[in-house]
C-alpha cells in the first residue's frame, strides 16, 4: 500500500521532477519497512504518528544506506517528504503533525540542520541534473536547427543573424551532450584542434572521435565558421579560436552561457547549463568513465563529479542489488555454500 501511495503521489508531480521524487521517496519507504516495521495493516498509524525524530532517524537511514556526502542531497529529501506528506493530508486524510504545523515544520528545519552538521556532510550547494525527457526535448530541437539552417543563409539574414546564433548554440550545446564539457573550455579550442578529414576535436589535450551524425554537424559549423569569417573580412589561422559569435568574434568569457545554451533556453527556459553537464556527466560514469577522466575532461570540480557518482547510485539503488545478487548466484563460491 506504502508503494501504491508512492506511485500516486510521483504522479501529480512535475514530468523533470518525477524520477528525483522517486528514489527519495523511495528511501524513506525503505526506512518505515525496514525499521518501523511498516506494512499494509499498520501503514496508515505510522505515516499519522511520525514525528521529528524518526525523520531525523530516516535521514540519518538514507545517509548511511545509500552513500550520502551532500547536504544539498539531504535538503533535497526533505523537500520531497514535505511534499509526500502534503499530499498524504490533502488526498488520503493522512495528517501528520510534524508536517501540518507551521511550528513544528521550524523545529523539523532546526533538528536537520543539526543532524546535518553532525553525520559531517559536504555544504556545498549543488544543482540538480536535468530530466530524460528535458535532455531529449533538447536533442530534438538542435537535430531541428541543425538540420533546417541553411549556411548560405547568413548572407541574408539582418544584422542580428538570430539564425545563425542558434544554430550555433546547438552545436556548442550538442559537443556538451556528448562531453559535459563546462563553457570556458569552449574558449581553449583553438581551429587546429578540430581535424575535419578524421572527424576529431581535441578538447584538453584530449582527442575525441566525432559520432558520425555529429561530425556531419562539425562540418557544417566550419562552413558557416568560414563564411562568418570571410563575411566579416576576419583573417583566420590555426590559433584563432574554433568556436566563434555570430559576427566571427571571440566570445566573451563573461557572457558566453547566452551563445551555449541559446536554444536550452528557448527550450526549458534557462541559460543555465550546470544541469544539462550533469545529466551527461552521470551518463559518463554509467559508461564506465573513471570520475578523474571525466574532471580532467569537462573541468568540473571534484565535488561536482562525485555529486554526479551519489545521485546516480541512489537512483541505481534497486539495480544494483539485482547486479550483486546476480553476480553471487554465478560465483562458483555460491554453490558451495
Amino acid at each position: 500500500m506504502l508503494n501504491s501511495l508512492k506511485n500516486s503521489f510521483i504522479q501529480q508531480t512535475k514530468e523533470k521532477s518525477k524520477d528525483i521524487y522517486n528514489s527519495k521517496v523511495d528511501a524513506f519507504i525503505n526506512y518505515l519497512e525496514e525499521e518501523c516495521g511498516a506494512n499494509s495493516k499498520n501503514y496508515r498509524e505510522i505515516l499519522n504518528s511520525i514525528g521529528i525524530n524518526k525523520i531525523l532517524d530516516s535521514v540519518e537511514y538514507y545517509v548511511h544506506n545509500y552513500g550520502i556526502n551532500y547536504k544539498s542531497t539531504v535538503d533535497s529529501y526533505i523537500t520531497v517528504l514535505k511534499g509526500f506528506f502534503s499530499y498524504l493530508a490533502y488526498n488520503h486524510d493522512i495528517n501528520n503533525q510534524t508536517f501540518d504545523s507551521t511550528k513544528e515544520i521550524y523545529s523539523l528545519d532546526e533538528a536537520i540542520k543539526n543532524k546535518i552538521e553532525q553525520l559531517k556532510l559536504n555544504m556545498t550547494q549543488m544543482k540538480d541534473p536535468i530530466s530524460d525527457d528535458e535532455f531529449f526535448q533538447l536533442l530534438k530541437e538542435c537535430n531541428r536547427i541543425i538540420e533546417s539552417y541553411s549556411v548560405d543563409n547568413y548572407d541574408l539574414e539582418n544584422s542580428y543573424k538570430t539564425e545563425a546564433g542558434l544554430f550555433i548554440s546547438a552545436i556548442m550545446m550538442k559537443l556538451v551532450m556528448l562531453t559535459g564539457i563546462k563553457n570556458a573550455v569552449f574558449l581553449t579550442i583553438n581551429k587546429e584542434d578540430y581535424l575535419e578529414d578524421v572527424n576529431k576535436l581535441r578538447i584538453n589535450g584530449i582527442w575525441i572521435k566525432l559520432p558520425d551524425n555529429l561530425a556531419r554537424d562539425f562540418k557544417k559549423y566550419n562552413s558557416l565558421r568560414d563564411k562568418i569569417l570571410k563575411v566579416n573580412e576576419i583573417l583566420d589561422d590555426n590559433r584563432k579560436n574554433f568556436f566563434i559569435n555570430k559576427v566571427g568574434q571571440q566570445i566573451n568569457p563573461r557572457h558566453i552561457s547566452p551563445v551555449v545554451y541559446k536554444v536550452m533556453n528557448k527550450v526549458i527556459g534557462t541559460f543555465e547549463g550546470e544541469s544539462l553537464c550533469k545529466y551527461v556527466i552521470m551518463n559518463l560514469i554509467q559508461s564506465g568513465m573513471d570520475i578523474m577522466e571525466i574532471k580532467c575532461l569537462s573541468t568540473f570540480s571534484l565535488d561536482t563529479c562525485l555529486h554526479c557518482k551519489e545521485l546516480l547510485n541512489i537512483s541505481n539503488e534497486k539495480d544494483r542489488d539485482k547486479y550483486f545478487n546476480l553476480k553471487l548466484l554465478n560465483s562458483h563460491i555460491y554453490d558451495m555454500l
